[in-house]
């Protein structure tokens, strides 16, 4: 679908609003009036507002009641009567004019701002992303540097929604750009929007390993990620370490290690992270090293660039005695620690 560029003032709150900011202001300014409780506050901002899968989304959720805290805003817990703790959902599209409509049915006064961005350059798509056999650093580093380029961000946020709607492979670049997005706002709030619309519910289904967590364990004991990435996308062993390989790990990694993150045992997440590197296949090419470094190091990167965990600081000594992933391993990295800080991220 088309970006929609459209932000938003609201009287007496703020101005230049995005949806996210839009619909967090207003629930932000009605609980401090009124310190609900939760049932009212369900009441004034009902589920059917967003209209997304009650199980999984919803407008307002108790805090402690979040299961999937990458569709709410986390960061910033309002607290309502008894001294409950409640987050606001954060994915919005159309549905926003629903939301629209309910506030001003409560006295808020809305008004649309168009955002000034060259429209027009951006449909031309003239630009080029930097996905490369360096990749993810390359990448990081181009949006490092126009972090600040409202125009490149938006052109990088359309390659995304529009290839995604035909190949999954960009799935984990499109979280990466998310992720530094968000970082930037957080550090530059006052200079920076995050600028993604896609959302994980929408291309999760294109990853064809198990979704349940527990059988997806089972099935990555009899077969590495790296090789069952092979068979799913029809690609050769030679494919290994090509750019096409590396975005669909990306992409298949980010999401195994936070389906594995709902099994809640950072044993069974450290074993399956130490084993990455440690991969093995049945098909053999002359002079290919199927055990290359390069995949130690690629996944070391996705942990740093997804989860901010930068391997070097987690010293230690780690053991893994093949009870999840076939894997015998000793490590002097303390990959309990790691997995137990990224399930506390995900869940």
């Amino acid at each position: 679908m088309a970006r929609d560029y459209t932000k938003y003032n609201v009287e007496g709150l703020g101005e230049n609003l995005n949806k996210r900011k839009l619909v967090f202001t207003i629930v932000k300014d009605w609980v401090e009036k009124n310190n609900p409780s939760f049932e009212e506050l369900q009441t004034t901002f009902p589920d059917k507002i967003h209209g997304g899968n009650p199980d999984k989304f919803g407008l307002v959720r108790k805090e402690v009641d979040v299961k999937n805290h990458k569709y709410f805003n986390m960061r910033e817990p309002l607290k309502i009567k008894q001294g409950v703790h409640v987050v606001v959902m954060n994915q919005w599209g159309e549905n926003i004019e629903n939301f629209i409509a309910a506030s001003e049915k409560l006295g808020y006064k809305i008004r649309k701002k168009e955002n000034t961005v060259n429209k027009e350059s951006i449909e031309n798509n003239d630009f080029e992303i930097t996905l490369d056999e360096n990749f993810p650093t390359s990448f990081v580093n181009q949006l490092t540097d126009n972090r600040k380029d409202e125009n490149f961000l938006n052109q990088v946020n359309n390659f995304f929604e529009k290839e995604l709607r035909t190949d999954h492979k960009y799935f984990g670049a499109a979280k990466l750009f998310e992720s530094l997005t968000n970082s930037y706002y957080d550090n530059e709030a006052d200079e920076f929007e995050a600028y993604y619309m896609y959302t994980n519910y929408k291309y999760e289904a294109a990853f064809k390993i198990e979704e349940d967590e527990w059988e997806l364990k089972d099935v990555l004991k009899e077969t590495p990620l790296a090789d069952k990435i092979l068979e799913l996308e029809d690609l050769n062993i030679s494919d290994v370490g090509s750019i096409d390989f590396k975005l669909y790990y990306c992409a298949y990694f980010k999401y195994v290690v936070e389906q594995l993150a709902y099994c809640e045992d950072p044993e069974i997440l450290a074993e399956f992270i130490n084993a990455q590197a440690l991969g093995y296949s049945d098909q053999i090419v002359e002079g290919f090293n199927y055990e290359e470094d390069w995949l130690v190091d690629f996944v070391d990167k996705l942990l740093f660039y997804f989860y901010e965990i930068d391997v070097d600081d987690y010293e230690g000594e780690y053991t893994a005695n093949g009870l999840y992933f076939g894997v015998n391993v000793e490590s002097e990295i303390d990959y309990v620690k790691i997995a137990q800080e990224i399930i506390d991220s995900v869940i």
